[in-house]
């Protein structure tokens, strides 16, 4: 399998995770009746993360022992979206 394919069957599976992640807690805010926006921060954080693996598919079939030495080369997107979805994820957990 070539890494083209190895890249359209991730992004497939991240997108796939990301809608799940967002049902689930639409479920949850339906269930629990209650809607608190720390939560939907953190949730925005999370899709936001995912994101930037889609913006820079080179990281979705790079192994994780090599994942730092291929992360100081990813799109400025990517990097905008990591640190975007680490401050909203950090932010939101803190109270």
């Amino acid at each position: 399998m070539n890494s083209g394919d190895k890249i359209k069957r991730n992004s497939n599976y991240l997108k796939i995770f990301m809608v799940f992640i967002f049902l689930v807690k639409i479920i949850e805010i339906y269930q629990a009746d209650a809607f608190e926006f720390r939560d939907l921060i953190s949730i925005i954080g999370v899709l936001i993360l995912f994101t930037g693996f889609l913006l820079s598919p080179v990281l979705l079939v790079t192994p994780i022992k090599e994942l730092f030495k291929v992360f100081s080369n990813v799109s400025s997107q990517s990097n905008s979206c990591f640190t975007l979805g680490l401050l909203l994820v950090i932010f939101s957990g803190s109270s």
